[in-house]
């Protein structure tokens, strides 16, 4: 039996998704496709666009065969993390053979050589990064930098193409290789060339458009509409045209508020604030710019400098309503024997019966399938991590019913979806 892994966010599902399933069914010959994915808020640190088991059918009905959640602090940590937390559940299930995910440079060359020297730091790596952070460039561009010459160094006459360490998709897909080796894993990394709109490309003018692009579409027209009926499946069309108005959109403005009163709140013990959450430097500054605070969106725009990317302060804010300190998933990480573990199954296909039977015999992570199963079969270290998953969910949940004025199923209610 050959499985195949996909690590994804769905946020949300599209045709260049339903492209990288296809093609690891048709051409690599998968029999089963596993999806760990993000829950209701993403590696960027704000919430996704659908709940989470609105992505999952979406994901079953575009050919997985089994969606497992990405537990929260992995789901909202920095790349290295995100990947590693995902890449270490996949191991822990046991069948996985390979891991697949789409890029702008399929060289494998270029991802292993730039991955051993993450794992070695040789001195160059390590002063140019120091002194290019130093100097006020973002971490991101610092580390880009620095592999960059830490490359060269140790392949004289030869470069790394200029956009390689600039794509989105091709940082993640080096912390896959990263994380694959941290592991010590047996799971073979398949880069796969992505087709269409480029990760921030916002037009939507064919088949294959971005999520970025679909997102702001979706903002902005009638989900049935052209040209969103030529960028994803039928399906997620139809779904997220009966969700639309009752579940979907959440975007970071519906936590405005939210946001304010747990800022409020966190004022009153400013060295938590610091050392959690943001830090000394940002935290002052965030102290400053909150006597203008209007809506969250503006908010941390205006928070943004040389050295902080936006994507760093949206993770920071929302970890911070998330009550999930900054190094709290890479502390999971480093713990002996891993006492945190556990396979949160969000859904399945039910032809897929075959696979669910195998991983249960092979699983070295606890299943989860029904919450009411959670206490008697976690540890208490992996209690608390899913805990952090129930908040989130219901924090999100209590944004939707508040928004749209329904009332949906909380995650003890809530049944595990299956086509």
């Amino acid at each position: 039996m050959k499985v195949a892994a996909v690590i994804t966010e769905y946020n949300p599902f599209h045709n260049g998704h339903l492209y990288q399933l296809e093609t690891i069914r048709q051409r690599y010959g998968a029999d089963h496709i596993i999806v760990i994915m993000s829950g209701d808020f993403i590696q960027r640190g704000g919430p996704a666009f659908t709940d989470k088991y609105l992505r999952t059918r979406m994901a079953l009905l575009g050919g997985a065969d089994l969606v497992i959640e990405l537990p929260t602090p992995f789901a909202t940590s920095e790349s290295s993390v995100f990947a590693r937390g995902a890449v270490h559940l996949l191991d822990r299930l046991g069948v996985v053979d390979r891991l697949f995910f789409g890029c702008e440079t399929c060289e494998p060359f270029f991802f292993n050589a730039c991955s051993d020297i993450l794992i070695e730091e040789p001195k160059v790596f390590r002063n140019t990064l120091k002194e290019a952070v130093k100097n006020g460039a973002s971490f991101p561009r610092a580390r880009a930098y620095a592999l960059s010459e830490a490359y060269n160094a140790a392949h004289p006459g030869q470069y790394l193409p200029q956009t390689f360490l600039s794509s989105p998709n091709n940082i993640l897909a080096l912390e896959y290789y990263l994380a694959l080796k941290q592991e010590q894993s047996a799971i073979q990394p398949m880069p796969l060339l992505r087709k269409g709109a480029g990760y921030h490309d916002e037009a939507i003018n064919g088949t294959f458009a971005s999520a970025t692009g679909i997102r702001k579409a979706l903002l902005n027209d009638d989900p049935s509409g052209f040209p969103l009926s030529e960028a994803v499946p039928p399906y997620v069309l139809g779904s997220l045209d009966q969700a639309f108005g009752i579940r979907c959109p959440i975007i970071d403005d519906d936590f405005s508020q939210i946001f304010a009163s747990a800022f409020l709140s966190g004022s009153l013990h400013p060295e938590e604030m610091e050392n959690c959450y943001f830090g000394k430097t940002m935290y002052r500054r965030m102290l400053r710019q909150f006597d203008g605070y209007t809506v969250l969106s503006d908010y941390l725009s205006q928070l943004k400098t040389k050295s902080w990317t936006r994507t760093r302060i949206d993770r920071s804010v929302f970890r911070m309503m998330l009550h999930i300190p900054r190094d709290y998933g890479r502390r999971l990480l480093e713990e002996h024997d891993h006492p945190w573990e556990y396979i949160r199954i969000l859904g399945f296909r039910k032809d897929s019966t075959g696979l669910l039977h195998r991983i249960k015999a092979t699983s070295q992570a606890p299943l989860i399938s029904k919450m009411a199963d959670a206490p008697q079969k976690l540890p208490s270290e992996a209690l608390s991590v899913l805990d952090k998953d129930i908040y989130a969910a219901d924090l999100y949940r209590y944004v939707q019913q508040s928004k749209f004025h329904t009332v949906l199923k909380n995650e003890w209610r809530q049944p595990i979806i299956q086509v």
